[in-house]
This record gives structure tokens, C-alpha cells and sequence, in this order.
């Protein structure tokens, strides 16, 4: 859509009595630059950080906030008041920027920090309705048009004062601010219960595969201990091994500088390490190949390869592990992936990738990546080919695996499914905000109702 099309719809039909203005006109806008260190003799201050103001529409007074100093100059400046909103200035995309939250409570020494613009309200505007305006799409398109970046995209100040904000009279503004706080409460609460309902479901295929791939699932075949303490007791008739006497090979892929988009058509793309991550391949995961490079097929994944993220920006995801299934063609893993080549005699690599992502497996990663020479998430070869799993005889893992992939199937079946509606209630959430502070929704009649 274009941009001033979008903005000009609901711009012009807005209702009688309705105004538009610039930001600049409604509220003062300022950056603000105070990071999060703490510096000998400054004043003693809790900071309001980016992630506080990107997870929060709220920022309450008995939020966990960070201690560090500020100077007496950036206290004057950047100490927050209710009423204030804070927006994020830059993001990965812009379409991921502006994303703001306003100061619920009076704050008693807490100053707002650094990639971070404040807003202070005028007289004309409530600071609940600006929150709630700036969370509208027609006036966040106005954010993401005017970004700029290549890796990281942002805002300059001019950008932010120049959006344009609808303006009810006062009255309007907070009836409409108190209907969507409640409203919203309501659809987040929906959210959080279906959340907690995924929570329970991924708890409950983490502990069934972390019981099959440690004990089996015969409940009364004798039992001996593993020797291990991080696994105990195995069935006696099972062994424990080192992945080094189960693998044929183990390969590092090429991460050249790729474009910030996936693959499309018959390009080719570098699979991201994500693309492992949570036990699931996603082919989605990656970013097309320039045209101007060459591609090495040798690093194509095939059906029934297993990739383990080598390192990640995450220390929780370096070791997540997926086997790939039916991958679409022209993907290549990264150096920051291992593809690892099992011994079929020895060991089944759907049960490899179980037991690979349970508990005893990443008590081993944690701890081969708290000691690798210091390169910070990072799995080295040398301390993955020391993991150690249990180990059925191989007719028993490919029943354990199957098994396993049968639950598995049903919990994801459900855990899609609620994850489905979490994006229809945060869609309508969207567009009854939007449909709230552009005049297309009369709250009047909707409190009555």
C-alpha cells in the first residue's frame, strides 16, 4: 500500500469534531542517550530499557527495572512521568519499530534509556490515547516507510514528529483509551491462557521424550545404573556411548554475506542456525544466496539430514538438533550448523535427534559451551563427539522413534492449533485499536452494549 494513500483513507474520514495533526504539534519528542552503565559518583537511578518498553504496554512502578547512574543533567531530562510514552527507535525491521508503551504509574526515579524516543504529552493529548494511536496500523505504516538501515533499521527524530496522529476531543480520547484498556485486558488474558496451554503441552512431549530415550517405555524391564549421574538408571540391557563411536562424519557448512530476505524461487539461500531450533526443521529460516555467488551443492540438505546448531546468539538455542523432512530445493547450511552423518548400524537418526534434545544431552551442551576457549555459545566439534546418550539396540530405537514421533505429531497438532488462535485474537486485537483511535469504531455505543 502506498504510504500517503493509506494514511489519507482514514485520515479523511474521520469523524465530526476529529483533528489530525503532526506528533510535534501534540507532544514533545526527545532521544534518549543514557546507557546502561553505572559510572563512579553518579546519581542512582532505575532504567527503563528497551526490552521494558517492548514487552510492556505498561510501565508500572513495581516493574523489575535495572540500576545504573545517570548524570543530574539526563535526570532532569530523561526522568519519565505518567502520562509519558516511550517508542522503540530502532529494530532488525522496520516493520518491527515504534513499538511503544506509556509510564502508567508516577515513577520516583526512574529514567528512560538509551534506543529509546520519549514522547511528553501536550495539553491536547492524553498520554493512554497516544499510546493507543501510535499502536494503530494506519499510523505505525508511517514508522516503517520512514525507517532507514541495512542490518538495523531506524528512526530520526524528524521522522517521529512529522507522523501524523488522529485527535478526538479530550472527552473522546479517554473514552476511548479506558474501553480498549479494558478490552484489550480481556484479549491478552484469552492470549495468556492459550499460552499457558502450550506451555503445558511442549512440558509434557519434553518429559515423554526425556523418559523414552533414558529408560525406554517398558515400565518393568530391569534397570542398571548408567554410571552417569546426569542420566542414572538405563535398561540392562541398553549401552552408554560417546557420539564419536556413532558418527560417520560431521560437516560445517558457509556463511557468506547474504541478502536480509529468504530465497525465492530458484535461488539458492543459507539456512539460518534457527532453523533448528525447538526440535523442528524450518526451511523458512534463511536468507537468499546474492546472485553474484556461486553456491556449493555438496552442502545441499537432503531428506533425513540431521542439523544441530554449532552456535547462536542464544546459548539456549546452541545444540538444537532436528532432523530435515522433505526440504525444498537450493538450501545450504551455514558454519554455524553441523551436519552429522550417523553410522546406521549403530544408532537410528530419528532416536539420535530425541535423544539429542532431551535433558541429559543439554546438561553435556551447557557445559561444553560454558568451557569453549572462550568463544562465547559456541559448540565446539571436539566436545560434541564426547556427548554421551544411551543407547537401545537399534530394532528398539526405531520403535522408540516412532513411538515418539506419533506423540509428537498429536502435541504439535494441538500446540498449532492454539498457536493459531493466539494470531487471530492478536489480529483482532490490532484492528479493533486501529478501528478505536481512527473513529471507525463508536466506543459510545460499543460501552452501552
Amino acid at each position: 500500500m502506498n504510504v500517503e494513500n493509506g494514511v489519507a483513507a482514514w485520515a479523511s474520514s474521520l469523524p465530526p469534531g476529529w483533528a489530525v495533526l503532526p506528533l510535534k504539534h501534540i507532544a514533545r519528542v526527545w532521544n534518549s542517550n543514557v546507557d546502561k552503565k553505572t559510572y563512579p559518583g553518579g546519581i542512582p537511578v532505575r532504567l527503563c530499557n528497551y526490552t521494558d518498553v517492548y514487552y510492556n504496554d505498561f510501565i508500572r512502578a513495581d516493574m523489575t527495572l535495572m540500576e545504573a547512574t545517570a548524570t543530574p543533567d539526563e535526570v532532569v531530562r530523561f526522568s519519565l512521568c505518567k502520562g509519558d510514552v516511550i517508542i522503540t527507535k530502532d529494530s532488525e525491521t522496520p516493520d518491527d519499530i515504534a513499538v511503544p508503551a506509556v509510564v502508567a504509574d508516577d515513577l520516583q526515579g526512574v529514567v528512560c534509556g538509551y534506543h529509546l524516543t520519549m514522547l511528553r504529552p501536550r495539553p491536547l493529548i492524553e498520554g493512554r490515547f497516544l499510546f493507543r494511536a501510535l499502536q494503530a496500523s494506519g499510523v505505525r505504516v508511517q514508522f516503517h516507510s520512514t525507517a532507514t538501515g541495512i542490518t538495523r533499521f531506524g528512526l530520526g527524530q524528524d521522522d517521529i514528529r512529522n507522523a501524523v496522529i488522529p485527535l478526538p476531543p479530550t472527552n473522546v480520547q479517554i473514552a476511548i483509551a479506558n474501553f480498549l484498556d479494558e478490552k484489550t485486558a480481556a484479549i491478552d488474558d484469552l492470549i495468556a491462557q492459550k499460552q499457558r496451554l502450550i506451555d503445558l503441552l511442549q512440558e509434557k512431549r519434553t518429559a515423554l521424550i526425556n523418559r523414552a530415550v533414558t529408560k525406554g517405555l517398558d515400565r518393568t524391564v530391569t534397570m542398571k545404573d548408567s554410571g552417569i549421574p546426569w542420566i542414572g538408571e538405563i535398561p540392562a540391557h541398553w549401552r552408554v556411548l560417546q557420539l564419536r563411536r556413532l558418527i560417520l562424519a560431521v560437516e560445517q557448512g558457509w556463511s557468506p554475506d547474504c541478502d536480509s530476505r529468504p530465497a525465492d524461487g530458484d535461488e539458492w539461500g543459507v539456512l539460518k542456525s534457527g532453523c533448528t531450533n525447538h526440535g523442528t526443521f524450518n526451511p523458512e529460516e534463511n536468507k537468499a544466496l546474492p546472485g553474484s555467488m556461486a553456491a556449493d551443492p555438496r552442502l545441499e540438505v537432503r531428506h533425513g539430514d540431521v542439523l544441530m546448531s554449532r552456535a547462536s546468539g542464544s546459548a539456549a538455542h546452541v545444540g538444537s538438533i532436528a532432523q530435515v523432512l522433505d526440504p525444498p530445493p537450493h538450501l545450504i547450511f551455514s558454519d554455524k550448523t553441523f551436519r552429522i552423518t550417523f553410522d546406521l548400524k549403530a544408532v537410528w537418526p530419528s532416536f539420535a535427534v530425541k535423544a539429542l534434545g532431551s535433558a541429559a544431552a543439554r546438561t553435556q551442551i551447557e557445559r561444553a559451551i560454558s568451557g569453549a576457549g572462550g568463544l562465547a555459545n559456541n559448540l565446539p566439534q571436539s566436545e560434541l563427539v564426547e556427548i554421551v546418550v544411551p543407547l537401545p539396540p537399534v530394532n528398539e530405537q526405531r520403535e522408540l522413534a516412532g513411538v515418539l514421533e506419533e506423540a509428537s505429531r498429536s502435541i504439535n497438532g494441538l500446540v498449532k492449533d492454539s498457536e493459531a488462535q493466539i494470531a487471530r485474537l492478536q489480529e483482532y486485537r490490532q484492528a479493533l485499536i486501529t478501528a478505536a483511535v481512527t473513529g471507525k469504531l463508536d466506543v459510545a455505543q460499543e460501552t452501552v452494549r
